[in-house]
């Protein structure tokens, strides 16, 4: 079966008695058109009770780069869901593939609070204080972007 249409990778991404293997390929599919839904979708892929939908969902979210690891972090601080060891392994193979210099040694902080003990509190900690940390890194970037609002100087004719 091939997935042609986002509605119906969703749909059957969504029914737990289709067949794993056609669920990985929604999954392939939504990260292929991402969009916030469908990543948000790649995420809760990764509370699954199948393991190979949650280890296709790991890999769609780490090739989706920054926008992947932001919907894990939203997740990870989630006190409803971070209790779930299903995400926090997910994320610990999310967060191992991925390569942000700027923002490594958070990373690792949060990688190593997915296996510590009181895994579930010290996750949310740990991921909230990576959020900020790339929601600064990202007002950071914007200022730096914008042009300078300097008094222009007055030319030679000017004068």
């Amino acid at each position: 079966m091939d997935i042609v249409t986002y509605t119906q990778a969703v749909t059957t991404l969504d029914n737990e008695a289709e067949n794993p293997s056609i669920r990985e390929k929604a999954i392939q599919y939504l990260s292929e058109h991402p969009d916030s839904q469908a990543i948000e979708r790649i995420v809760r892929a990764l509370e699954d009770d199948n393991f190979g939908v949650r280890w296709e969902a790991s890999k769609a979210l780490s090739a989706l780069g920054r926008d992947g690891l932001i919907a894990l972090l939203v997740a990870l601080t989630d006190p409803a869901r971070a209790g779930d060891v299903r995400l926090r392994n997910g994320a610990y193979r999310v967060l191992k593939h991925l390569n942000f210099p700027d923002i490594d040694h958070q990373v690792w902080n949060l990688i190593m609070a997915t296996k510590g003990p009181a895994a579930d509190l010290l996750t949310m900690i740990e991921a909230n204080k990576l959020l900020e940390q790339l929601r600064s890194l990202e007002k950071l970037k914007e200022v730096i972007s914008k042009p300078s609002k300097a008094p222009s100087w007055p030319t030679q004719g000017d004068t």
